[in-house]
């Protein structure tokens, strides 16, 4: 079953989009920076909307962080694991000859 979102939600989502394509990594900082200037001018219902759309991009940023760190952390895994085998490869190979 396709589920619908709200367009509260949709809103929340297409500003998050906006803010990334303009700040790009610093779209976070920004939502926040809005967030605190609508609430020093006592607008509740658009810092209400500013900090939902800075918990969507702190869930999309630490996401795709979390994402990249874990990537760097199978490469590590990996030259680790091929630099085992290469010197396991050199102990059996050093005493024997190719011909």
């Amino acid at each position: 079953m396709l589920m619908l979102w709200p367009p509260y939600r949709r809103r929340v989502c297409a500003e998050a989009d906006r803010l990334m394509e303009h700040f790009g990594d610093q779209a976070r900082n920004a939502a926040s920076r809005l967030f605190r200037v609508a609430q020093r001018a006592h607008d509740y219902r658009k810092a209400n909307f500013y900090r939902r759309v800075d918990n969507y991009l702190r869930r999309y940023i630490d996401e795709d962080t979390q994402i990249a760190a874990n990537i760097e952390a199978r490469e590590q895994e990996r030259y680790v694991a091929d630099g085992e085998h290469a010197a396991m490869f050199d102990r059996l190979m050093s005493d024997r000859t190719l011909h």
